[in-house]
């Protein structure tokens, strides 16, 4: 008699325990499904400060041209759209808006494929094709932080147009009035913040 209750003691603590171990695989699944449906949440790109070289904040300004689905835009076609624009293919095999000063010629922003490595191969630019594309800007940059923005997002229109796509934002979702003039609120911040440093170092 002792010897069943022992049984049925030991059998029930088996049962238990199975039944906590499947029941904690079942929440891990349900919890796997959930991330894998999950819209992925992506960070702003750069939106707080970092050391710049000299030590003071630096900050990156993203825009995306996002190619129509199952249409990739073609490399001649790219090479056509970036020479229109004013862009120059040069430093990383990437195009560049650049500005003249006191110090020569500086990059603005850049253009690149969205697709790694990024680069353009102009020897083989026919068989070339890609996804979308992606302008970027460092700041602080050459010119007017400000200015700059204006004119990058008036290029990524222009580029957006001839290639047929769709100019997005750094999250790659179409770029809004809301999101421009936030960005350009991020813009004013870091020029705040980047007088305030340039302050303290003279100090």
């Amino acid at each position: 008699m002792l010897s069943l209750r022992v049984t049925l003691i030991l059998l029930g603590i088996l049962l238990i325990g199975v039944l906590y171990l499947w029941e904690k695989r079942r929440r891990r699944s349900a919890q796997g499904a959930q991330a894998d449906n999950a819209a992925p949440e992506v960070a702003p790109v750069a939106s707080a400060p970092t050391l710049s070289p000299k030590g003071g904040p630096s900050h990156i300004i993203t825009l995306h041209i996002l190619a129509p689905a199952g249409q990739p835009f073609r490399g001649p076609d790219i090479l056509a759209a970036a020479q229109n624009a004013d862009l120059v293919f040069g430093a990383r095999h990437i195009f560049h808006r650049m500005t003249e000063n006191a110090s020569g010629a500086r990059v603005l922003f850049s253009l690149a494929s969205m697709l790694e490595p990024g680069s353009f191969d102009l020897d083989h630019i026919e068989t070339f094709s890609t996804t979308g594309l992606v302008l970027f800007a460092r700041l602080p940059g050459p010119a007017d932080a400000l200015a700059m923005y204006e004119d990058m997002i008036d290029q990524a229109r222009r580029l957006a147009h001839a290639l047929g796509g769709e100019v997005c934002d750094e999250r790659r979702s179409v770029l809004t009035l809301q999101t421009v003039e936030h960005t350009r609120e991020q813009i004013r911040d870091f020029n705040r913040r980047l007088l305030l440093a340039q302050k303290q170092l003279d100090h």
